[in-house]
């Protein structure tokens, strides 16, 4: 028995050095590891970076998009064509240019159905119950019809504010020319007009439409002698504006060019655009004065603001969908006027479209050879034949066909002011009420202190029980290493 328990001894002898090294490895990776733990958990809480989570501008392109989103796509570097050697970037202008050919059709479209109307007709027959009846039909068409063109009409002003945002140009990834190997050439100052102006344009075309297709939708639908008519002539007006996407269609798959519908805005590295307290860096921006103008006016510190609100995951996509609604809702409180003023007078609003554009044809106006210059047909020969077929003549060199004024909107607001107040507040609580609830909902109630202080604690919390259980499981070996007769390193 004692010759046994001197070789056990020179054995463990023998393994010891191996043994203490290994515990005072472990005994080093304890430090290691409960050390930047326990400097967390007694860390002060820091004044938080003014610095958002997101990589992406909030910009919704809708379902389809077509062509004329194509160009404000193209403009911030996501329409690329497909060589056989990689891709290239699509300069915004050609996109562009590509919008010309279906904005004319849809424009050239628009004003013949509106000539080829029978003006003369009256909207109602007063004391015919059927024609009334028939009238409250076709109002009902023409709201439909405006609620089938809401989504184009909002998404319209909420891309032209998201353009006109200066901070947009700032902080979103947007087309360079070093991104175009045909241009890099080109003179510097027309790096800026070609690129911004682009998706200007194209907005303003596409919305242009959106509003002509309304506004005539109201003739043509009031312009039906039958239900009938009524119901198909508001479905046939809606094809006008899906023009632009079939367009996209054909362009995309004869120039081979990438989708745009899962396109999104990337934001720059907010580190390299923006400070630690809200302000834009000066290299970032070619006006920086006033870009640090433009950031102080925008941050309402009264209202807890650390940055502005047309910075992207600070406000800016609210503010596009409340600008949007509220410009929305001023287009349809003058069309209200409108459909009122028409079944006033019992005359189509068409029929005063027509006469401003047959004075303009009489006094040779040069805007007026301009614009029908670029038509599909002459309309100078269409007005002269609505003209000829019609009283239009007679009754607009009469002045019966005069636009609504100050004195007219007046005397409908006399005459029909329930209706008219009962639909502001309709349209407010419908349409612009939500948005605006929303956009102020962290004004309206602010974060809770509380809870925020709960979360923290909750976090320290579980990184002491995280060091707890290294500390654990550390003692636990140190003691199993003991059990087996090899000496222990001194603790810390």
């Amino acid at each position: 028995p004692q010759g046994r328990r001197a070789i056990a001894s020179v054995a463990a002898l023998a393994t010891a050095p191996a043994a203490m090294a290994e515990t005072a490895e472990l005994l080093a990776d304890r430090t290691a590891v409960t050390e930047p733990i326990c400097e967390r958990v007694s860390e002060p809480l820091r004044e938080p970076v003014v610095s958002t989570s997101r990589t992406t501008a909030q910009l919704d392109l809708g379902e389809s998009p077509g062509i004329y989103e194509s160009v404000l796509v193209a403009t911030f570097g996501g329409v690329a064509v497909s060589l056989s050697k990689g891709g290239a970037l699509v300069h915004p202008i050609f996109m562009l240019l590509l919008c010309l050919p279906v904005f004319v059709i849809q424009v050239s479209t628009i004003f013949i159905l509106r000539s080829g109307l029978n003006t003369d007709h009256d909207v109602y027959e007063v004391g015919n119950n059927h024609s009334e009846a028939l009238l409250k039909l076709k109002l009902a068409l023409v709201i439909i019809v405006y609620l089938t063109n809401f989504k184009v009409l909002v998404h319209g002003v909420e891309r032209l504010v998201f353009v006109s945002n200066p901070i947009t140009w700032a902080e979103v990834k947007h087309f360079s020319f070093r991104d175009a190997a045909l241009l890099h050439k080109l003179p510097s100052c027309l790096v800026l007009p070609s690129i911004m102006l682009c998706p200007f344009c194209s907005i303003i075309m596409k919305f242009g439409v959106a509003y002509l297709v309304c506004v005539d939708s109201v003739s043509i639908i009031l312009s039906a002698q039958t239900a009938q008519d009524a119901i198909f002539n508001s479905l046939a007006i809606g094809f006008v504006t899906d023009l632009g996407d079939s367009w996209w269609e054909f362009v995309q798959h004869n120039f081979k060019l990438t989708r745009i519908d899962e396109f999104e805005f990337a934001l720059r590295e907010q580190d390299k655009t923006w400070t630690n307290t809200g302000e834009l860096h000066e290299k970032t921006t070619i006006l920086p004065t006033v870009y640090r103008l433009l950031v102080r006016a925008t941050t309402w510190k009264s209202f807890g603001m650390k940055t502005s609100f047309l910075r992207t995951g600070f406000g800016a996509a609210r503010v596009e969908t409340v600008t949007a609604l509220i410009l929305l809702c001023a287009i349809y409180t003058r069309q209200l006027f409108v459909v009122l003023y028409s079944v006033e007078t019992n005359t189509l609003p068409a029929a005063r479209d027509l006469c401003e554009e047959y004075k303009l044809m009489e006094e040779n106006s040069m805007m007026w050879d301009v614009f029908q210059g670029h038509m599909l047909v002459s309309m100078d020969a269409e007005l002269r034949y609505a003209a000829q077929t019609s009283k239009l003549a007679d009754r607009c060199m009469a002045g019966d066909l005069h636009r609504m004024k100050m004195p007219q909107i007046q005397r409908i607001w006399h005459n029909h002011w329930s209706t008219i107040l009962l639909c502001l507040v309709l349209m407010f609580c419908v349409i612009v009420m939500p948005s605006v609830a929303i956009a102020l909902h962290g004004i309206i109630q602010p974060e809770d202190l509380d809870k925020v202080d709960q979360e923290q604690n909750s976090d320290i919390d579980k990184l002491q029980e995280e060091m707890r259980e290294v500390q654990a499981r550390l003692e636990s070996l140190e003691n199993e290493r003991g059990q087996t007769g090899i000496p222990q390193a001194n603790k810390p």
